[in-house]
């Protein structure tokens, strides 16, 4: 809400009352209007309200019904109703945004009143760069420009040292990518400049490149693109892969240990697993077949597919990061692809599955291998504010075939651990990939070394959802070595380094 002179209210928190009457829903929306305009000079210019949907936005009435929230203001015209109890906003325009709508505005607002340009478009200028941990070292910076004139960039920070970037495609221009140490809550600022592109030259007192232009030659001038198509290799992560034979290998570089844990499938290799309807003489065969399978997630006859590496895609190869592409054939699928971003100065890898979904009616289940090896390891989960073993620190008696996750899971050990995020999909799956009678916890040590999956999606509860898996989505996970063994400092390191520093261009 603004009053005449431009000057916006503050933001408040108040509860909805979404599942009360339509008197009280609407009193209740009429006094947080007639609070906010008492403290408002003169005459209110506009009204702005955040809604989710569905919502008829542009006449200002809900249309939301069956779900357990404003259900009593169905085909109500707000405006009027809000109008009518106050009557200081009679003059007053009133707009109506969906929820996620009116966060990007506010987020703009905010951005815009700490110095954001919110346009993009200079080849050159000033950003600043507000990091997320809450400890010293390394972080990723990456933001964009909305120019295609970016062959290369110049970095520099604030003493005028030049840090070395790498410049790729983005939908909207070109982004452009740093790493930089940063104190906790410091932020720091950094110029960028255009650059032409230094033009490739050879060597050409030895062939170490045909007429092919393909260089798949052993040799001391080019040390890294020959064994890219069997193998990606930095300071911290040795990757061995084959097309048509998947992951080989994952070396942790600190120690030199194999990385890849046990499971039915090797890290970075999707999992899809099916059961088929069978028509089983009562009520429809979809929910049958589902009721049949009590607390397992597939039947008895289900069938486990891995995919299958089919081809192995160099996508970009720079100063900062290397992002390979590995596209699988798998069935269920008629797109299934992983993209790997090893960064060269952070123990890290993005990875990011996509997965094109066909539809079916069998009950379904697609995973992802999220299995490591440690020596004397132990595996953590986090929910709330509670850092636990699943199988080990839970009630005795309760599930652990699968569990949810704030933020992902974390291994510690004496020789040191890993952090993965689970950006998008909360739920893990343990233990094995076929029917089998259900063990419930009994705090066994061994309960907790058990394979873990990443749950991706499953249709097997049909009831307020969609029975199908079919579309085309997209799922962001990050790995990161750490050092630290205390279960409670990783898990919070591990939150934090989920969040990548936020970039403003204010130049």
């Amino acid at each position: 809400m603004s009053d005449a002179s431009g000057r916006k209210t503050k933001i408040r928190k108040v509860p909805s009352q979404a599942q009360k009457t339509a008197e009280k829903i609407l009193d209740n929306f009429a006094a947080v209007c007639r609070k906010l305009a008492n403290e408002a000079d003169g005459i209110i210019r506009g009204v702005g309200m955040a809604i989710p949907g569905p919502f008829d936005y542009e006449h200002g009435i809900s249309r939301m019904q069956g779900l357990n929230k404003y259900d009593a203001i169905y085909g109500i015209p707000l405006e009027m109703e809000i109008k009518v109890r106050v009557p200081k906003l009679k003059e007053a325009k009133f707009l109506f945004f969906h929820d996620i709508e009116a966060s990007a505005k506010i987020m703009n607002r905010i951005m815009k009143e700490k110095g954001d340009l919110l346009r993009y478009y200079n080849t050159s200028g000033k950003i600043r760069v507000y990091p997320t941990a809450k400890t010293e070292g390394p972080q990723a910076v990456e933001f964009y420009i909305e120019t295609l004139n970016m062959p290369t960039a110049e970095v520099r920070d604030s003493e005028g040292n030049v840090l070395t970037c790498q410049v790729s495609e983005h939908p909207r221009g070109r982004r452009i990518s740093f790493v930089d140490t940063f104190k906790p809550g410091e932020p720091k600022e950094y110029t960028y400049a255009r650059k032409e592109a230094v033009p490739e030259k050879m060597n050409t007192r030895q062939c170490y490149m045909g007429a092919e232009r393909v260089r798949d030659i052993v040799n001391n001038y080019d040390a890294e693109t020959y064994h890219l198509p069997y193998y990606y290799e930095n300071k911290y992560f040795m990757l061995s892969y084959r097309a048509q034979e998947g992951i080989q290998s994952l070396i942790d570089k600190r120690t030199g240990k194999e990385l890849l844990g046990k499971g039915e499938a090797p890290f970075f290799t999707p999992i899809y697993q099916v059961t088929e309807l069978k028509d089983h003489g009562y009520l429809c065969r979809e929910y049958a077949e589902r009721s049949l399978m009590g607390r397992n997630i597939r039947g008895a006859h289900a069938k486990l597919y891995c995919a299958k590496l089919k081809d192995i895609v160099v996508e970009e190869r720079g100063p900062v990061f290397t992002i390979l592409r590995l596209q699988y054939t798998m069935p269920g699928s008629i797109h299934t692809e992983v993209i790997l971003k090893f960064y060269e100065e952070i123990p890290r890898i993005d990875f990011t599955m996509h997965l094109g979904k066909t539809i079916s009616m069998n009950e379904e289940n697609i995973f992802l291998p999220l299995s490591l090896n440690f020596e004397d390891s132990s595996l953590y989960l986090r929910k709330e504010k509670e850092t636990f073993r699943p199988g080990i620190d839970q009630l005795p008696g309760t599930c652990m075939e699968y569990y949810m996750s704030d933020d992902g899971i974390a291994y510690t050990s004496p020789e040191g651990g890993a952090l993965i995020a689970t950006r998008d999909t909360p739920l893990v799956y343990m233990g094995e990939m076929k029917h089998h009678p259900i063990v419930l916890c009994d705090q066994k040590e061994e309960n907790n070394q058990r394979p873990i999956y990443s749950w991706v999606m499953n249709n097997k509860w049909e009831t307020n959802f969609k029975m199908d898996l079919s579309g085309f989505r997209e799922y962001l996970y990050s790995l990161w070595l750490s050092n630290e063994t205390d279960p409670e400092k990783a898990m919070d390191e591990l939150k934090e380094k989920t969040f990548d520093p936020y970039v403003m261009i204010i130049e």
